[in-house]
């Protein structure tokens, strides 16, 4: 049997590579983190909540290539110009509206848009209840003081399995394993 990839099979292998291995910083370690977490756990669908200007995005989609899956990305502000990819879906919608008619079961569930406490609860709870068994739930931003929402809502989940790096802006990973 072939080694997971990167050496990930739980989330405390994880926090080890996140904590202790010399993958860089800032910006490189992010895309990495992500196209991994998304090659590891086999994602077929990623939903995408604030697609910004494509870094998480794209970091995903490589992931996506290996995985065969897709990511659908949901924003009420369109801040680039045109990405045509075959697994990119661009849903121009607030998660509020989005959320009215979302029927698919996800992979991983990325949170990065409006950061007020409230609106990153609302997508939490709401999104977070169709994520399949062993699925992830990535809180972007959660070590900024300029968005106290995402800390204060990964603060709150209990009884699940999550790591948070507290490298600048930081991010959780939880593991929806109920």
């Amino acid at each position: 049997m072939p080694d997971p990839p990167l050496g990930i099979v739980s989330l405390a292998d994880l926090k080890t590579l996140i904590t202790e291995k010399p993958y860089g910083g800032g910006v490189f370690l992010f895309v990495h983190l992500l196209t991994g977490l998304t090659i590891a756990t086999k994602a077929k669908l990623i939903l995408e909540i604030g697609t910004g200007w494509l870094v998480s995005t794209r970091a995903f989609i490589h992931g996506l290539n290996i995985s065969d899956g897709k990511i659908i990305s949901c924003d009420s502000v369109k801040r680039f110009k045109e990405f045509n990819h075959p697994r990119f879906t661009f849903i121009n919608k607030t998660s509020s509206q989005l959320a009215k008619t979302w029927n698919k079961r996800i992979d991983i569930l990325f949170i990065d848009a409006d950061h007020s406490y409230n609106r990153v609860k609302f997508d939490y709870r709401i999104f977070s209840s169709f994520v399949v068994k062993n699925g992830l739930v990535i809180l972007h931003d959660t070590n900024t003081p300029l968005y106290p929402g995402p800390k204060k809502v990964a603060d709150e989940i209990k009884g699940l399995p999550k790591i948070s790096s507290e490298q600048y802006p930081g991010i959780t990973i939880i593991q929806k394993v109920k």
